[in-house]
């Protein structure tokens, strides 16, 4: 147990880098999720016999925008759009991903 503290003693001034760090890694793993969705809703329209629905997204993230793509249904659109959030969702998540190994490289040196 001494060893811990002792460990934690050392990284204790780092802890603002280190809870950014921490904030970096969940936010990309859930900014991962949201093509899985939206990728979900597009399949539910397009799949054969299936009424439209409704997307499963919060208003708050882009589900008022797939409700309206949804209803028009226009293939391309719904395709174009999945295509540039998948691209969008990549770029942010590598930047994530670049700031936190950039922040462990600083509390780890």
């Amino acid at each position: 147990m001494k060893k811990l503290i002792r460990i934690f003693s050392y990284a204790w001034p780092y802890k603002g880098r280190m809870a950014i760090m921490l904030g970096c890694m969940l936010s990309a793993t859930l900014i991962s999720l949201i093509p899985v969705a939206i990728s979900a809703d597009f399949i539910n329209v397009l799949a054969p016999g299936e009424v439209a629905s409704v997307s499963k997204l919060p208003q708050h993230l882009g589900g008022a925008y797939l409700d309206r793509i949804i209803a028009t249904g226009d293939t391309w659109l719904m395709i174009e759009v999945l295509i540039a959030v998948m691209v969008a969702v990549a770029l942010l998540r590598t930047g994530l991903s670049l700031l936190q190994a950039w922040l462990f490289g600083k509390v780890g040196a």
